[in-house]
C-alpha cells in the first residue's frame, strides 16, 4: 500500500470515528482523495517559442518556458483571480550574449541581480518579490 493510500485510509478512519476519535461522517478514502485533489495548487506549463525581443504577460499559477535565442525579455504580470495566489514563474536560457530582462517596477529582485551570458535561469515571483536560481551552461 502506498504512503498516500495509508494516509487517506488513516484520515478516513479518523473521520469515520475509528482509529482515534471523531464522530462518524461516513467519508471514504476515495471521497477524501477527491476532495484533497480539488484543493491542490495546480500549475499549468506554457512553452513560449521565442527569438529576439519578446514581451510576455504572465498569468498567476502558470510556469512559462521561454525557448529560443532572446535579445531581450520584457515581463508584465496579470492580476491574479480573486482568491488566487499572486505567484508567477518562468525560465529561460541566455546565449553567448546576455539578454536584457525588464520586469515591472513593483517587482523587487535580489540585490545585484543581472542576467549573464551562458546561464539557465528560473525566476519565481511571489507577491512582487522575485527569487532567482541560475546555473552555468556549456
Amino acid at each position: 500500500m502506498s504512503m498516500n493510500n495509508e494516509m487517506l485510509n488513516y484520515l478516513a478512519n479518523l473521520e469515520n470515528g475509528s482509529g482515534g476519535g471523531g464522530g462518524g461522517g461516513g467519508v471514504t478514502p476515495a471521497q477524501l482523495a477527491a476532495g484533497l485533489a480539488t484543493k491542490q495548487n495546480k500549475v499549468t506549463e506554457v512553452t513560449v517559442a521565442t527569438g529576439g525581443a519578446v514581451t510576455q504577460a504572465l498569468e498567476a499559477g502558470k510556469w512559462y518556458h521561454f525557448t529560443g535565442a532572446l535579445t531581450s525579455l520584457t515581463i508584465t504580470l496579470t492580476a491574479p483571480a480573486s482568491g488566487e495566489l499572486a505567484q508567477y514563474h518562468f525560465d529561460f536560457t541566455s546565449g553567448a550574449t546576455a539578454p536584457t530582462l525588464t520586469m515591472p517596477d513593483s517587482v523587487v529582485m535580489p540585490e545585484g541581480f543581472s542576467v549573464e551570458a551562458s546561464k539557465r535561469y528560473e525566476i519565481d515571483i511571489l507577491n512582487n518579490y522575485g527569487a532567482v536560481m541560475a546555473w552555468a551552461i556549456s
